[in-house]
């Protein structure tokens, strides 16, 4: 079995994916999510351990 260790993100990103026109557009970027985006399922998630940054991708 192997242990997960905890990884301290320093950096937060998140990114709106539009589905019609399959266009991005930035959200938010900072160091805690803000609530009113944490319903929205993650369509996809990077973290980068090297630059301490976690990705996300969600669809509105």
């Amino acid at each position: 079995m192997l242990l997960r260790r905890n990884f301290k993100v320093e950096e937060i990103v998140i990114y709106n994916f539009n589905i019609k026109s399959q266009e991005m557009e930035l959200l938010f970027r900072g160091r805690k999510i803000p609530a009113a985006y944490r319903p929205y399922p993650k369509l996809w998630r990077l973290r980068d351990k090297e630059r301490k940054t976690e990705t996300i991708i969600i669809s509105l």
